[in-house]
């Protein structure tokens, strides 16, 4: 079983492996929704902010150890609730967006190396994130090596025919899912279509630079070769919007094939898939 806490820093807390072992993990797969009503009808469903628990046995051969896997299990976990940053709670390849709220210690003696960890998280996004990744290359100079597009006398024109790069991508989920669309440069104004949706951002990306949209957090972002950031948002595409979800399906991928991107889908649940992710 996997079963980890990231924190927004990088730093992992592996609880399927001493000193961290699940005790009880049932409340993982608990969900609900909630409702709205209109007379004696439902008028429809939504999701509040709700607690997440886990019980670990946390313990070690000897006191040094043991001393150092209860400090490291409070620090990694309260950095994020200090910064008010999501950390991950990933299961069987699957995430929850959530931080350590509280933490209750039973079967705790002096002198003995174990005690029982009942810990209580929150999310204000309760769905578990199953996350797919397609990778698209740029076209080797944008163009067809096709000698029968080459106009035979030599005027100074190319007409040989431009590569559009085409792909597929498969949204198996239940509903339309979130995205992260990840441009990395050279490039001008880079734009693809999704199912032949368009998605466009008016800039400029240098070589080495690369350029985040988040639909799920609303943002478009470049990044500089020496990590500084630049909100590009207002040049973002605005109709339709740049953060259209991806229908459920496959959807054809074209562009110019003048770059090469990447693509995050998103794909949420209310429970974690049984038996992880192939």
């Amino acid at each position: 079983m996997e079963l980890y806490y990231l924190n927004s820093e990088g730093e992992k807390l592996d609880f399927a492996k001493p000193p961290y072992v699940p005790r009880d993990i049932s409340e993982l797969l608990d969900y609900e929704w909630g409702y709205e009503s209109e007379g004696s009808g439902i008028t429809g469903f939504a999701k509040e902010m709700a607690e997440l628990s886990i019980v670990l046995n946390v313990f070690a051969d000897d006191e040094e150890a043991y001393i150092k896997a209860c400090n490291r299990l409070f620090t990694v976990t309260e950095k994020d609730v200090i910064k008010n940053t999501k950390g991950r709670l990933y299961y069987n390849g699957q995430y929850v967006l959530c931080n350590l709220i509280g933490s209750t210690k039973k079967d705790w003696c002096v002198g003995v190396n174990f005690h029982l960890c009942y810990m209580r998280l929150i999310t204000d996004r309760p769905v578990w994130i199953r996350e797919r990744k397609y990778e698209f290359v740029k076209s080797i100079d944008g163009k067809v090596n096709d000698p029968y597009l080459d106009y035979p006398h030599g005027y100074p024109y190319d007409y040989m025919g431009t590569v559009k790069g085409t792909g597929n991508i498969i949204n198996d989920g239940l509903q339309a899912c979130d995205f992260k669309w990840i441009v990395y440069g050279p490039c001008t104004n880079p734009r693809i279509l999704i199912g032949g949706n368009p998605y466009e951002v008016k800039t400029v990306v240098s070589d080495r630079e690369y350029l985040t949209i988040d639909s799920r957090e609303n943002t478009v972002v470049r990044t500089r070769l020496n990590g500084f950031t630049v909100n590009e948002f207002n040049n973002r595409q605005k109709e339709p919007s740049i953060f259209t979800r991806i229908p459920v399906g496959n959807s054809n991928i074209t562009w110019d094939g003048n770059f090469g991107h990447d693509l995050i889908l998103l794909m949420e649940r209310s429970e974690p898939e049984r038996g992880g992710i192939s």
